[in-house]
């Protein structure tokens, strides 16, 4: 089987001078072709996925988990704006019951520019505790409006844990 190869470059194709209606089609239009890409990927062989990208949306994590029945995903996003629209929020988290075998998660928001994830709050962290109960390693990073009860519901919930790591949470 053929390695995957990712020769496009979407530089080349879109430039704008910090119009948001063209950043917003731009994104959109980011999100259809990632969907795109990963519904290409043959999915029995695929056992990790990592990606950096711009934003973790709900809409990349929704259609990453309907698509591929991974055993380990790495998100991490490094926003150059800062993401509002799209940002991921407590509704894309439940899409991670698509992927019972889930037992390496990380999700990171590069602190760079943009240091948290806003909109995600415990509710979130109770859905990745309620549906993802084989991990055994979890790496968490930027979310601002996480506290202890959120982390603690999946410390408490996924009994074969070996590995919690929480970054640049404030509410801690």
């Amino acid at each position: 089987m053929m390695p995957l190869q990712a020769n496009y470059s979407l530089e080349q194709e879109f430039s704008f001078d910090g119009q948001f209606h063209e950043y917003f089609s731009f994104l959109q239009l980011l999100s259809i072709k990632i969907r795109d890409a990963v519904r290409k990927i043959p999915c029995f062989n695929l056992r990790s996925l990592s990606l950096v990208v711009d934003v973790i949306s709900d809409n990349l994590l929704i259609t990453v988990m309907h698509s591929l029945p991974c055993l380990e995903l790495d998100l991490e996003d490094r926003p150059f704006m800062e993401p509002s629209v799209w940002d991921m929020t407590n509704i894309g988290l439940p899409a991670l019951k698509f992927c019972e075998c889930l037992i390496v998660l990380s999700i990171v928001r590069s602190e760079r520019n943009y240091p948290s994830f806003k909109r995600v709050k415990n509710i979130g962290m109770f859905h990745v505790s309620e549906r993802c109960r084989r991990l055994e390693s979890v790496k968490l990073g930027g979310f601002a409006k996480v506290t202890e009860a959120g982390y603690s519901s999946i410390l408490h919930s996924c009994q074969n844990l070996k590995k919690f790591e929480v970054l640049t949470s404030p509410l801690l």
